[in-house]
């Protein structure tokens, strides 16, 4: 897979992470928050990096609060990455737009379900 980095240089990397990381700003005082200033940021994801292969699994383990979900959503694109790259199949997906996710030029839509009362 050209442009990605893989270890040993096996080819048949489906998915590939490098350095990512998610951050959320926490937000001081009243005033503060009112001016716009962060008080600092939670590292719910902070430099993982790691291969998946064809056919490989991977079990994520980690106590209550680790960032589990939050990397998953992160490689899924549900959150956005504060920095860092993820790739599948050879192809940069940290920052594409929902439209453009799908192989082959072909649309990706969103599965909300509208609610109807009765």
């Amino acid at each position: 897979m050209a442009g990605v980095p893989t270890v040993g240089g096996d080819d048949d990397i489906l998915v590939s992470i490098r350095n990512l990381k998610t951050y959320y700003p926490i937000r001081g005082s009243f005033g503060a928050r009112l001016l716009g200033r962060e008080a600092g940021y939670v590292k719910a994801v902070d430099d993982v990096s790691l291969d998946l292969r064809r056919g490989e699994v991977v079990g994520l383990v980690g106590e209550s609060g680790s960032g589990k979900t939050t990397l998953g959503r992160t490689i899924l694109g549900l959150t956005r990455a504060t920095s860092g790259q993820v790739f599948f199949d050879g192809r940069e997906i940290t920052h594409l737009s929902s439209g453009s996710c799908a192989p082959s030029g072909a649309t990706c839509r969103s599965s909300s379900r509208t609610r109807t009362r009765r």
